[in-house]
């Protein structure tokens, strides 16, 4: 990791602040599909995740051996980053809801290191998926997909 923060060039800066004018202009529609998912649920506590491909082997380690355990994953939500990850995560049979116009801008590989800047647009991704599902009522854990879960 880094053991100083380095502000934003300015490119980055306005980089990030046209992905929330994108955001900002869309959440009605997003908040409105993210909906219907949730509804599908039919869980009023969510578990969650979100993933690019460059963690996808971490994902599918977390669903292999919450499955091996015998946890019931219907209430693991996954907002993957990339059409990859999608088509991944519903294959593994998870609940997922994927944004393109939002998420498309997350890069596919893992951060290097800390705060590097793949690390801070995952970040942004977080971020939006915890907003996203609290303003929408649900009681909800954030959990990293590096994370296996124990009895």
């Amino acid at each position: 990791g880094r053991e100083e923060f380095v502000a934003p060039a300015l490119h980055q800066a306005a980089e990030h602040q046209g992905l929330l004018k994108t955001y900002l202009n869309e959440v009605e529609g997003i908040k409105a599909r993210l909906t219907s998912v949730l509804r599908k649920m039919n869980k009023k506590e969510v578990v969650v995740m979100t993933c690019n491909h460059g963690q996808s082997e971490l994902l599918m380690n977390f669903v292999c051996s919450s499955r091996a355990k015998g946890f019931d994953l219907s209430n693991v939500l996954l907002f993957p980053t990339d059409v990859e990850t999608k088509e991944l995560a519903e294959g593994l049979g998870l609940t997922i809801f994927y944004e393109e116009k939002i998420m498309a801008s997350i890069p596919k590989e893992e951060a290097g290191i800390y705060g590097d800047t793949t690390f801070t647009k995952i970040m942004f991704a977080k971020i939006l998926c915890v907003q996203l599902v609290n303003e929408l009522g649900y009681d909800l854990l954030f959990m990293d997909v590096d994370i296996v879960w124990y009895r």
